[in-house]
């Protein structure tokens, strides 16, 4: 993937929107995001979601390579560079969604190994109840999330302040935030770190207890381990949502 100088990628974005007579707020709208974020872009604080360089190329009358801030190939084809150029930006997103399948399976079993060894430590299954229950659930979102959530959210949620999303089985509501292509991406990897981290933490939390002997902590620790969780997810969500709104 060609490496982006944030500050010459800034600059460029600043020079062609002044030299099409758009202001910030202009650009920002037709790309559905925040003026915020187009001056981030344009001060070389922060690049856009890859999913953008497209259309802000086409609004301002560039190439992704000159939006890029890169040269043409040797033979000067820059029509050659576009293509390759896009077809590595889909590249970086086959790549990522590979990877986070990767952590999620490996997170399904290191819980299936630590459950192993609780059950081994209790033996006895019906005690695990809470364990089984949680992690499963855990198991059968995650195995939507990482797999069968679409990538995209339909045009509408570019359009208009929406703070809902649902997709199947899945309905996530956040007020206060408006929830678009720009920051769908990063809710859905806060969502898919809570995933992973719970598979692999909450049986071993109950493996610590149990071993220490401490069985009445662990039995009123589920409740307490999960609402600290959830919590830190719904901050999460309101962190990077807002960043990227």
């Amino acid at each position: 993937m060609y490496q982006i100088d944030q500050e010459i990628f800034g600059k460029t974005v600043r020079e062609r929107r002044i030299a099409k007579g758009m202001t910030q707020k202009d650009l920002a709208e037709k790309l559905f995001v925040s003026d915020k974020a187009v001056s981030k872009w344009e001060r070389g604080a922060s690049l856009p979601n890859v999913t953008l360089l497209i259309p802000l190329a086409e609004v301002l009358g560039l190439s992704v390579v000159q939006l890029l801030g890169t040269e043409a190939g040797n033979n000067g084809d820059i029509k050659e560079d576009e293509k390759k150029i896009q077809q590595q930006i889909k590249t970086v997103f086959k790549k990522e969604k590979r990877i986070w399948r990767l952590t999620f399976v490996a997170a399904a079993l290191i819980s299936f190994l630590e459950m192993a060894v609780l059950f081994a430590t209790l033996k006895d299954i019906y005690s695990m109840g809470k364990v089984i229950m949680t992690c499963g659930l855990m198991l059968l979102f995650g195995v939507w999330l990482f797999f069968f959530a679409k990538d995209t959210l339909p045009s509408y949620y570019d359009e208009n302040r929406i703070s809902y999303v649902v997709q199947g089985p899945f309905k996530l509501h956040m007020s206060g935030l408006a929830i678009n292509n720009n920051n769908w991406l990063y809710i859905r990897r806060a969502l898919m770190v809570f995933i992973d981290t719970m598979l692999t933490i909450y049986p071993l939390i109950s493996i610590a207890l149990i071993i220490s002997g401490n069985k009445t902590a662990w039995d009123s620790a589920g409740l307490y381990i999960m609402l600290s969780a959830m919590l830190c997810l719904i901050v999460s969500i309101y962190i990077v949502g807002k960043k990227h709104e």
